[in-house]
């Protein structure tokens, strides 16, 4: 990080100096009191850590100063004496967004941002690995797309870096705002519009209102990339007015960049991909439709950033899926494990399932938990569970495993649907279904966990498989 002034920064935040030394310098900034950055600006989020172990680990990472609340207790003078600064906010959180909105004007690289309602991590780890053939990139860390883990990851751009790429996530209508505002975004990916988060915005309508504020910080000269065969990607385009350039993907004739001559093998997934004046083979080290409509958003913005054919092409094939996002492990007896448990939403659900028919013909084992977990919506959680039974009761299953408060619902649906009784089991608890899930698993199968771990977590499962 470039040294930036203590009136530049002090100004952009809004801070009173209570204290600091004039011989003070500032290269970094951080919320991690305990393992602080040499010369770093130390943000404090609590105010009522114990004050003598604060100094001593300030002192050990040498950090610069640190931004306070005006309900602290801390006695400066300690602070000073220790040669550290203090500044003092009326809001710490929202002098770490200003910090890093006030970094951002220092950089010159072209930043991605990705939205979408799921395949966001997928899609900025795909980028990553196409702009990492030809420049220097930082990678968004893990999930880390609320405004703090924002501000994390673009604290961490230094001037090695050529591009970056970050993902941001929204709970609510405002927050893509608050974090598009400090990123402001070269190119903007949206991956797709679907009903996650629809218990807490309402409406589908909601939900694209949410995603379009990306457009209110989006440089009008970027790029905006979006996929076209999402019908409500579709809307998205007609309620939005960005000047700058568009460009779709998708499989649809229509798109700007599309995917053909598409066929999977040993879980791994081959295609063509074709757009104005080229067309090139890819293979991917996972399987889905929806993973090659990550793909073709990631090529899209190598191809926008200049990255040569040949090395997008390796950058897909050097992609290695996210752990718990259609992660392929292998076990004894030839027993083969899809753990899909990080996310899930009806939507993302439904695609899982239309990718069933192209898996190997072996034995397929169905291990589903709740996908939603809504406390004012019952009506909702149980009608979507439902609606994905009866969708699980037109495939070829071996076994259905559901597990969760609403979990019921999907063998109602499937038994709706004409499922047999035999190959459908109910748990309450995962703890239930460890107990009897080694006898349901024959050898040779595939089995198949999809949750959302926010509401129940089947990664325990995996050990008795």
């Amino acid at each position: 990080m470039r040294e930036l002034t203590l009136e530049k920064i002090s100004k952009a935040m809004g801070c009173k100096i209570l204290s600091w030394q004039t011989n003070q310098t500032i290269k970094g900034f951080t919320n991690n009191h305990k393992n602080p950055s040499p010369f770093s600006l130390v943000f404090l989020f609590r105010h009522n850590l114990e004050e003598d172990k604060l100094i001593q680990r300030l002192i050990k990472g040498q950090a610069t100063g640190i931004v306070i609340s005006r309900k602290h207790n801390f006695q400066i003078d300690k602070f000073a004496q220790a040669g550290i600064g203090v500044l003092e906010a009326g809001k710490v959180k929202q002098a770490y967004r200003n910090m890093a909105k006030l970094y951002r004007t220092q950089l010159s690289i072209p930043i991605t941002q990705v939205i979408g309602s799921s395949g966001k991590t997928t899609t900025k780890e795909l980028i990553g690995s196409i702009l990492k053939q030809k420049y220097s990139t930082l990678v968004g860390a893990a999930n880390f797309n609320a405004p703090e883990g924002v501000v994390y990851n673009l604290s961490k751009i230094e001037e090695k870096h050529e591009a970056a790429v970050l993902e941001v996530g929204m709970k609510s209508l405002g927050i893509i705002r608050i974090s598009s505002r400090m990123i402001k975004p070269q190119i903007g990916v949206v991956t797709c519009i679907h009903r996650a988060h629809l218990t807490r915005l309402g409406t589908i309508e909601n939900i694209i209102k949410a995603k379009a504020e990306m457009i209110e910080h989006l440089s009008p000269k970027g790029t905006l990339v979006i996929n076209g065969d999402d019908p409500n990607c579709v809307e998205y385009l007609k309620k939005i007015k960005y000047p700058g350039k568009i460009i779709t993907f998708g499989f649809s004739e229509g798109n700007t960049i599309r995917a053909k001559n598409v066929h999977y093998k040993n879980f791994q997934s081959f295609f063509t991909v074709k757009g104005k004046g080229f067309e090139f083979d890819c293979m991917m080290n996972t399987f889905g439709s929806y993973n090659i409509t990550n793909a073709l958003a990631a090529i899209a913005v190598g191809i926008e950033l200049q990255v040569p054919h040949k090395k997008i092409q390796q950058g897909i094939t050097e992609f290695s899926p996210v752990k718990g996002r259609l992660q392929v492990l292998s076990r004894p007896n030839n027993i083969t494990i899809i753990h899909d448990n990080f996310n899930a939403n009806p939507d993302s659900t439904s695609l899982l399932l239309s990718q069933i028919p192209n898996l190997p013909k072996r034995p397929i084992i169905l291990v589903l938990g709740d996908m939603e977990n809504p406390r004012t919506k019952e009506a909702y959680a149980k009608n979507v569970h439902y609606q994905i039974g009866e969708k699980i009761g037109g495939l070829s299953i071996d076994k259905l495993v559901a597990i969760g408060k609403w979990a019921g619902e999907y063998c109602q649906g499937a038994k709706a649907m004409g499922i047999s009784p035999n190959k459908l089991y109910y748990y309450k608890h995962v703890d239930e279904a460890k107990k009897e899930l080694p006898q349901l698993v024959p050898p040779n199968s595939i089995v198949i966990l999809k949750a959302s771990v926010a509401y129940i977590d089947l990664k325990p499962l995996i050990h008795f498989i």
